[in-house]
């Protein structure tokens, strides 16, 4: 038995997600037999499951369309998940192992975001190209960008394209909400 096609609110590994209610969905391929006889679902803090945060243990009411985890998350955390399976015959398996990592978030009045607007030095009617270098002075461990745009951009770092869209962010209603992306660095 194979464990494929696992995916967190049909996101494969979301990255900056606000997943309210996170849900996990996965295919068992190449079973001995027909059914699911019981699945078993482990989220994590390590990816090693040194910190395990939930267990649902052998449960037979988990369906592979979805499950939703019932788990209070935190901003900008990743966790790691996998999942086992046995079948009917008592072939079983366990999945690689799968991850997400939460958006940031906004509490009440209070606003986790700290940003200056990249704005063209020319007339508002003129369409103009913008660009911003950002120099990073100490040694970070892990980091994220957050970004957003009134109008098109492409990210680049070090000269490379992060990302495989083009002309980001794509479709916005500007007067109602903005959608951001986020990066891993």
């Amino acid at each position: 038995m194979k464990i494929k096609h696992l995916k967190i609110n049909h996101l494969t590994n979301p990255l900056g997600y606000d997943l309210a209610n996170p849900t996990i969905s996965y295919v068992a391929e190449q079973a001995a037999g027909k059914r699911q006889a019981f699945a078993q679902v482990q989220v994590s803090l390590k990816e090693d499951f040194s910190e395990i945060l939930y267990d649902s243990g052998e449960n037979d009411s988990i369906v592979s369309t979805g499950f939703e985890l019932p788990i209070a998350l935190s901003p900008m955390t990743r966790y790691y998940w996998k999942v086992r399976v046995a079948d009917e015959r008592s072939d079983e398996a366990w999945s690689d192992v799968q991850w997400f990592e939460t958006a940031k978030t906004v509490t009440g009045n209070d606003c986790a975001w700290q940003a200056k607007w990249i704005k063209p030095q020319a007339e508002k009617n003129m369409q103009a190209a913008v660009w911003q270098d950002i120099e990073i002075t100490k040694p970070v461990a892990k980091a994220r960008a957050y970004m957003i745009g009134l109008g098109l951009y492409e990210f680049y770092l070090n000269g490379e394209k992060q990302g495989d869209e083009c002309l980001l962010p794509g479709f916005c209603d500007y007067d109602s909400w903005l959608q951001y992306q986020t990066y891993e660095l």
